[in-house]
């Protein structure tokens, strides 16, 4: 006997549901077992994912998300080249008012490298490590005030090798 499949139906004949519809279903299942005891019937799981996927909500909040990150990110960026522009206008001026006997031993190509390459480096920090480390932290500590709030032995004993993370941490970056 030939297994004959369509192409265009073979993506469907191996995977007829959404992947994370079907994780959503598992991870109801999973509560309601673990809190109950019983499995629950798939049919109401699906009825479940159903209801999630028709909530106009979810897209919303999705859509949101995308152009809050979006303009984050724009302003970022915008914020850092200006900063960047501003830099190299202050580093230009600097050099016009130095007298020529500083240019002497100097050469032109290390002179641009200082005015071009080490300002625009500066948009990294601006643009990208200060707004990743302010979320980083804030992030850090809502997740461990919600933890304190769940159970706050559990959090304490989660949040234990923290310290001793960043002392290696800064033990290593100096070393390196």
């Amino acid at each position: 006997m030939t297994l004959y499949i369509a192409p265009h139906n073979l993506f469907d004949q191996f995977v007829p549901f959404h992947f994370h519809d079907h994780a959503a279903g598992s991870l109801v299942a999973g509560d309601v077992r673990g809190i109950t005891g019983h499995d629950i019937p798939h049919d109401l799981v699906d009825r479940i994912i159903a209801a999630f996927e028709q909530c106009p909500v979810n897209d919303l909040e999705y859509l949101l998300r995308v152009l809050f990150r979006f303009m984050s990110n724009y302003l970022a960026h915008k914020a850092a080249w200006y900063l960047v522009g501003d830099l190299r206008t202050k580093v230009y001026d600097k050099l016009e008012r130095m007298h020529l006997g500083f240019f002497h031993d100097k050469q032109t190509g290390d002179l641009m490298s200082r005015v071009v390459n080490d300002t625009r480096d500066f948009e990294l920090l601006y643009a990208h490590m200060i707004p990743e480390t302010i979320t980083n932290v804030v992030t850090f500590l809502g997740v461990l005030i919600v933890l304190l709030f769940i159970n706050w032995k559990l959090a304490l004993i989660t949040c234990a090798p923290i310290p001793f993370i960043a002392v290696s941490g800064f033990i290593f970056s100096k070393k390196v």
